[in-house]
């Protein structure tokens, strides 16, 4: 899998917290939401309706003393420390840490409807505190978009 830098929410990141909410390492700047092409026409730039998915890897297997539950929740922002006016875009809903295990792979499409300059991610701890875990959190291309060749 070929990944951007730029592209990178956590690498590596602890998500070994109490029960809260824990925000990526970094944040993604989509830059202007509209620009005006060549014609003069105003044209929409909504990641949404990219080939992009969200990517979420556990690098270090999740563990927690009581039954804790992640979330793994796709954000927008007002601003790169994604805390004002934040909007939720999608959600994985609470997954128990027993399926966090290394090498769990989450992948979420991206929703139409970026209305924000900025995304990023942020990992809600609910029940107990997680003692250990490691996220990677990245955008990669839509693998299931390419366009296949019937005549090779």
């Amino acid at each position: 899998m070929m990944l951007d830098k730029a592209n990178v929410f956590s690498d590596k990141q602890s998500i070994a917290a109490v029960a809260s909410t824990v925000l990526c390492s970094k944040s993604v700047d989509l830059g202007s939401l509209t620009e005006v092409d060549s014609k003069g026409n105003l044209v929409l730039n909504d990641i949404g309706r990219s080939l992009i998915d969200l990517f979420v890897q556990i690098t270090t297997a999740v563990t927690s003393g009581g039954a804790a539950t992640i979330d793994f929740q796709l954000i927008q922002a007002d601003d790169e420390g994604l805390t004002t006016n934040v909007e939720v875009l999608q959600s994985t809903g609470a997954l128990a840490i027993a399926g966090l295990t290394v090498g769990k792979q989450i992948k979420l499409g991206l929703p139409p409807g970026f209305t924000k300059r900025y995304m990023g991610l942020q990992y809600v701890i609910a029940t107990a505190t997680t003692t250990a875990g490691n996220v990677f959190a990245a955008l990669i291309p839509n693998k299931d978009a390419r366009p296949s060749n019937p005549t090779v």
